[in-house]
């Protein structure tokens, strides 16, 4: 039976609630939960809908047996709330035939289906911090110049490896490696790749070592080309320096003299205060990244 599917809750990593049977499911890993749908059939629960966000897009997850009547518990997420324990009943089939979530800010939705007496559950997730704990947060992206394409890795579990290609004065390109449980995700590369420039790869050590801040410069540099007779004169920005720190040691790149033919080079530094970095986001042209922001979130979160 497809209203079976409330029964499963074993992507929680809780111990499930309702009947064994039917299908699992798994939303996977979002930024957050913007809202909760559910249907209601016979007074009781017959579909669960999530809204999750990733970045700017919102991403929707619906599981169970459509239902014409439909009730909604919207979370204040742009604020930071997000779900802490949910409760409910099931009925003497083992159907899930109540809910109600509790959240960060001392609020509870409305109670979805119809209680039923005796047969009461209450869950405070570990394993669903993925989708609705401490969210994890989105530190603006710096750099001096506001051209070129954005560009998005999204949020991982951690991240696993750094490789950044440089010539003698800037860093061309970036490109990272994430961890998502077992599985390995390799973001794409931003900025140009050539063979001529020099390459570095840092490798984290598996997943007790996290990347807490990265830091360095964006700078311009004025570039003079001489023709017959005419002379041009260009500018160009492009990122000087760039250092990762982990609770474990600090990988260069470009230990160079941070002016050197730059002017209006500004330091930047993406950090917050117990949190790891999980993924990077930025600004790229075909020659080199432009910004750079980053993911975080709590430490005590660590995978």
């Amino acid at each position: 039976m497809e209203r079976s599917l409330l029964g499963s809750m074993e992507n929680l990593q809780l111990e499930p609630q309702g009947r064994s049977d039917g299908h699992s499911w798994d939303d996977g890993a979002y930024d957050g939960l913007r809202k909760v749908c559910i249907g209601e059939d016979g007074g009781g629960v017959s579909s669960v809908e999530f809204v999750y966000a990733k970045g700017n897009e919102c991403i929707t997850h619906c599981h169970g047996r459509h239902s014409n009547e439909r009730k909604q518990f919207e979370l204040r997420y742009e604020d930071g709330e997000y779900i802490i324990s949910f409760e409910g009943t099931t009925d003497n089939d083992g159907y899930i035939s109540s809910l109600i979530f509790n959240t960060s800010m001392d609020r509870s939705s409305d109670e979805f289906g119809k209680a039923v007496a005796n047969n009461e559950f209450s869950l405070k997730p570990r394993g669903f911090h993925k989708l609705v704990a401490p969210p994890v947060k989105k530190l603006q992206a710096q750099g001096t110049n506001d051209q070129g394409e954005e560009w998005d890795d999204g949020v991982h579990d951690n991240v696993r490896m750094m490789r950044v290609t440089y010539c003698h004065d800037c860093v061309v390109s970036v490109t990272f490696e994430y961890a998502n449980g077992a599985e390995t995700v390799l973001g794409d590369p931003q900025g140009i790749l050539d063979d001529r420039h020099e390459k570095k790869e840092f490798k984290l050590c598996d997943n007790n070592e996290y990347i807490t801040s990265v830091e360095g410069f964006f700078g311009q540099k004025l570039m003079t080309t001489l023709t017959v007779g005419d002379e041009f004169k260009s500018v160009y920005y492009n990122m000087k320096r760039l250092d990762f720190n982990t609770n474990i040691r600090t990988y260069s790149v470009m230990e160079n003299n941070t002016r050197d033919g730059y002017v209006d080079v500004v330091p930047f530094k993406l950090e917050e205060k117990g949190h790891k970095i999980v993924g990077f986001r930025g600004k790229s042209t075909e020659y080199s990244p432009q910004q750079i922001g980053v993911y975080v979130k709590p430490i005590d979160d660590a995978n």
